[in-house]
């Protein structure tokens, strides 16, 4: 993947919401990482929230969430292979996940300041389009287009719900 610059991005394309989707392991969460961080040193005021994996010898084994503004992150998921196959909380899959970061997460969305340049989500996914639970805030977001450009992390399998479901501008396929 070559290096992301949102200034040439910006030059290139409108303002609107792009779908940002790729299969597993192609670099989505990494995109939008270079993206905010590119946008931020360009002097945009940037927010929404990230996802990043921990690696642990190649293999993915945690997910944080990471707040654009502030950059504070958590830990939001964790494969259940490292923790012993027990999950007290919100088991998807081989990953458990924390209710109580998904409400943090949903709090930034829900506090972001109506005056910024760039918003992120990662990752919109089933949890959110089929399950009702998740990053709900996001689905709110993109339905009212609060902001001006939005990057959306989704998975190649929900790109058409996306499309039926909100004005999408663009896709960024990786």
């Amino acid at each position: 993947m070559k290096k992301v610059n949102f200034l040439t991005f910006k030059s290139e394309n409108p303002n609107g919401i792009y779908l940002v989707t790729g299969e597993i392991g192609a670099g989505k969460s990494v995109f939008c990482g270079e993206m905010a961080a590119s946008a931020i040193e360009a002097g945009m005021r940037c927010g929404g929230v990230l996802s990043p994996g921990v690696f642990e010898d190649g293999e993915k084994t945690q997910i944080m969430m990471h707040d654009v503004s502030s950059g504070d992150e958590k830990i939001f998921a964790e494969k259940m292979i490292f923790k012993g196959n027990v999950c007290a909380d919100l088991r998807i899959g081989q990953w458990c996940m924390s209710t109580d970061v998904l409400r943090w997460g949903n709090t930034i969305l829900q506090n972001l300041n109506e005056d910024l340049d760039v918003v992120f989500l990662d990752e919109l996914g089933p949890l959110e389009f089929w399950r009702e639970m998740g990053l709900m805030v996001g689905l709110d977001i993109l339905k009212e287009k609060k902001f001006d450009l939005i990057f959306v992390v989704i998975r190649p399998s929900l790109v058409d719900e996306a499309r039926e479901r909100f004005d999408v501008d663009g896709i960024i396929e990786l």
